[in-house]
């Protein structure tokens, strides 16, 4: 029985890929392409088409140059096609690219800079074993909830309303609620946008709270308006509900916010236990102004 040619070449390319596999194993699972055929006697074909074997992947930045087992990828990764090899680039290069690319995308919009959203959303930590996420194995990832239960970090944006861009982006634990990110998420669109020109920003319930809306003025000077979070006390549900159905029956006659509480049953206030002065006086300010708007 004899060997054929493409027998001969599966057994080479099996070679060429333990090859490589050991390379990566010594090297931190990730080298360029040049290290490997420095530092191994794979051939040059292989190392050139190694992208389309189903052992390594090649890097989606930095011109393909990099390469990594897809072992290591598939397991810390999930998603295929995407790995990083941005260590050797500074957190605040790519912030500043950011704000770069941003600046001049915001001149080509009328009323930039005027009214900004800001949101948040979860990333999920993709720990390797349960053993990760028992001993903490995964920095800066921790419990938390939002749209359920999840085991990663929260995102924070600052969008433009107008040019709908991303101007400032922060990462918090898992276990940030949003009220907690609001404070260095304003501290970094501060630091990077001008601010002149703003007149409101835009936010849901989940950032509702009296602090908040302080803060905002003072270091943004504008208002922060917000969806009222009814859960932050027991006669915040009932308000919302009553100012809604005013505004359904007299929305054409409200101009301000004074307007509204004038067609307010005027016992409302001591019906739900509220003192003049006190923060839920001020929640039903707020949630005129949110319904108005």
């Amino acid at each position: 029985m004899t060997t054929t040619q493409s027998d001969t070449r599966n057994e080479d390319k099996q070679s060429h890929k333990t090859t490589v596999r050991e390379f990566l194993r010594g090297n931190g699972e990730v080298a360029l392409k040049d290290e490997v055929r420095a530092g191994t006697d794979v051939p040059a074909w292989y190392i050139d088409q190694i992208a389309s074997t189903d052992e390594f992947y090649t890097s989606i930045n930095h011109n393909g140059a990099y390469v990594a087992s897809k072992y290591i990828i598939g397991e810390r990764g999930r998603h295929d096609f995407l790995w990083r090899a941005f260590d050797a680039v500074d957190p605040d290069e790519l912030r500043g690219c950011l704000g770069s690319m941003c600046d001049e995308l915001l001149e080509e919009y009328d009323h930039a800079g005027e009214f900004i959203v800001i949101d948040g959303t979860h990333i999920a930590a993709w720990a390797n074993t349960r053993d990760e996420i028992e001993n903490g194995d995964v920095e800066g990832a921790s419990w938390g909830k939002h749209e359920g239960s999840f085991y990663g970090y929260k995102v924070y944006l600052v969008i433009d309303a107008a040019a709908e861009l991303p101007v400032a982006i922060t990462m918090e634990t898992g276990k940030t609620n949003d009220c907690a990110g609001f404070e260095p998420l304003i501290d970094e669109f501060e630091q990077r946008y001008d601010t002149d020109d703003l007149q409101a920003a835009l936010a849901d319930a989940g950032f509702d709270s009296q602090d908040n809306r302080e803060l905002c003025q003072d270091q943004l000077d504008c208002p922060l308006f917000t969806s009222i979070n009814p859960r932050r006390s027991s006669p915040l549900a009932t308000i919302k509900q009553d100012i809604k159905e005013l505004f359904e029956e007299h929305g054409d006659e409200i101009d301000t916010p004074y307007d509204a509480l004038e067609m307010l049953d005027q016992e409302q206030l001591s019906e739900y236990g509220v003192e003049a002065g006190n923060v839920e006086e001020t929640y039903i300010f707020q949630a005129i102004k949110e319904r108005m708007h």
